[in-house]
């Protein structure tokens, strides 16, 4: 039996990923909400709440550890990948990429859904081709982004409503992720609580929310077509500036997250700040752009 210490009451994304993957792994969980900061592992204090304790007083904080920590003691459910060191960097790459776009998101609230929403359309495009997010089977990566979708639904109905592959994938690995049960105890800590044994103290992420696309997810081949006759929001710096007569201009828009650039076409009737961009320098425009049309 594992053990789950945990301050949150409510059934948090965090939460609901290591429930998920304990399950789908066969290893009973218990969990023990404490409601006291009296002498209990200092990631607990400060806020963060999930701490996975095993019997001989070691600890895993920060939940994605805990996932990859539950996953290697169920190796036979390949929940890290296929063994290898491509597969399980894959399956990281995936953790890493949900925690960013999904679950800082989702601590947002409702303002969250349209940047949420643009994310999973990263998410819609490589499930047009593959069936799970790594390799033939659930992994880590499918349990992360299934259980942050189950607690965004919930805010969110009409989340997936236009994204027909990922509602097919969420409805698959749902259908085969059996239902998390545990035991939970409330306790108040005691004594010594839990040793942290050297493990550093969990970093708790700066919540933002990114309300423009980067240009690489827009001239990439593999997810450009989603973006396609549709209003978009970019920014970035204007690498070079061609005027073409008094009420038309072609800039070249780039903000540092691919070499190539892409190319706005400004006319004096719809663009906000014409003039203003219009006699920029080149590399010297900040500004944020929105489009109706995009054409590649």
């Amino acid at each position: 039996m594992q053990l789950l210490y945990t301050k949150e009451a409510a059934d948090t994304a965090a939460l609901l990923k290591i429930r998920l993957t304990a399950s789908y792994c066969g290893i009973e969980l218990e969990e023990k909400q404490v409601n006291s900061n009296a002498e209990i592992p200092s990631s607990i204090a400060n806020g963060l709440g999930l701490v996975l304790g095993s019997e001989d007083g070691q600890c895993i904080t920060q939940s994605n550890a805990i996932l990859r920590a539950l996953a290697r003691l169920s190796p036979a459910a390949h929940l890290l990948g296929k063994g290898d060191s491509i597969s399980e960097g894959q399956v990281d790459g995936w953790l890493g990429w949900t925690f960013a776009n999904v679950d800082t998101l989702l601590a947002v609230g409702a303002a969250a859904a349209a940047d949420i929403g643009k994310a999973l359309m990263v998410v819609e495009a490589h499930l047009a081709k593959s069936s799970y997010l790594v390799g033939d089977a659930i992994t880590l990566a499918d349990l992360a982004l299934v259980a942050d979708l189950m607690v965004a639904q919930k805010e969110f109905p009409d989340l997936l409503k236009d994204l027909k592959s990922v509602s097919t994938w969420f409805s698959t690995v749902s259908s085969k992720t059996a239902s998390p049960t545990c035991s939970t105890k409330t306790v108040v800590a005691a004594g010594e609580g839990l040793s942290m044994n050297g493990v550093p103290p969990a970093v708790v992420p700066k919540i933002y929310s990114r309300g423009r696309l980067r240009v690489k997810e827009i001239v990439s081949e593999s997810t450009y077509a989603l973006y396609l006759n549709k209003e978009v929001t970019v920014g970035g710096w204007a690498r070079t500036l061609r005027n073409a007569g008094k009420s038309l201009t072609f800039l070249e828009l780039n903000d540092g997250s691919t070499g190539k650039s892409l190319q706005c076409v400004l006319s004096v009737e719809t663009t906000d700040g014409f003039e203003t961009a219009k006699n920029a320098g080149g590399c010297t425009l900040v500004s944020v752009f929105s489009f109706s049309n995009i054409l590649l």
